[in-house]
């Protein structure tokens, strides 16, 4: 039985603007789980956020809360064959893409004046497809700008200087390019889970649909993770 999803919608060249949103796509269609998808709405987002997915009745928030349910429920084993080293390095490299380079990619979208105006209108098909009125669009990006821009802050990310983030943005991606070696995947010659977290942070943060200080920077720096990022694609979308 398919999985409805509930996401903000493709963009960018990518699944789903939101990379929470791309990282759970990815992970159904690595795990052969077919989906349905729906718009985001705010006020049955059970974390107020996106994705969401109805599973057995149930509204459930969370992209990892989401594949840690799915997992269980129908028996998927992405994972089956990791070493518990490396279950424990998947860990450790999630935390450093969503915790820390996710926050990287927020800040050049949403808070550099400078790619705002652009990414304002990407942001802004989303707003529009989902329902709301074209003239309240420009209020709602509005408001959705300053609630992001003052959680940066409060992250902490958004009191760094724009230098700062290119290069707290490139040490990660270095890191990334390290850890991934000769591939093809981040475990070898299979996809894992861990496969679906990383390109939709990084393809996020280098994609060329959005230029960003960050992704001038990095332009053929990473040859490794661009050359990843690729056969990730080849290999769960080429094929449709």
């Amino acid at each position: 039985m398919a999985v409805k999803i509930y996401r903000f919608g493709p963009g960018l060249g990518q699944p789903d603007l939101s990379p929470f949103c791309t990282k759970l796509i990815l992970w159904l269609r690595m795990a052969g789980i077919d989906y349905e998808a729906g718009g985001f709405d705010p006020k049955r987002a059970p974390k107020g956020k996106a994705p969401y997915a109805e599973l057995e009745g149930e509204l459930v928030g969370d992209s990892s809360e989401i594949i840690a349910r799915l997992t269980r429920s129908r028996g998927v084993e992405l994972d089956a064959g990791l070493s518990p080293m490396q279950r424990a390095q998947a860990r450790a490299v999630q935390s450093m893409v969503e915790e820390d380079l996710y926050f990287v990619v927020l800040y050049m979208r949403w808070q550099l004046d400078a790619v705002w105006s652009r990414y304002a209108d990407v942001i802004g098909g989303a707003v529009r497809s989902g329902g709301a009125p074209g003239l309240l669009v420009p209020l709602i990006l509005r408001s959705i700008r300053k609630q992001t821009v003052a959680s940066l802050r409060g992250q902490g990310m958004g009191r760094h200087a724009e230098a700062e983030v290119v290069a707290r943005g490139l040490a990660l991606l270095e890191a990334l390019e390290v850890m991934l070696g000769e591939g093809p995947y981040f475990f070898g010659e299979a996809m894992t889970s861990i496969d679906a977290t990383v390109y939709s942070m990084v393809a996020g943060a280098i994609t060329p649909e959005l230029s960003t200080p960050l992704q001038a920077a990095a332009k053929g720096r990473f040859p490794g993770l661009e050359a990843y990022l690729a056969r990730v694609q080849v290999a769960l979308f080429d094929a449709d």
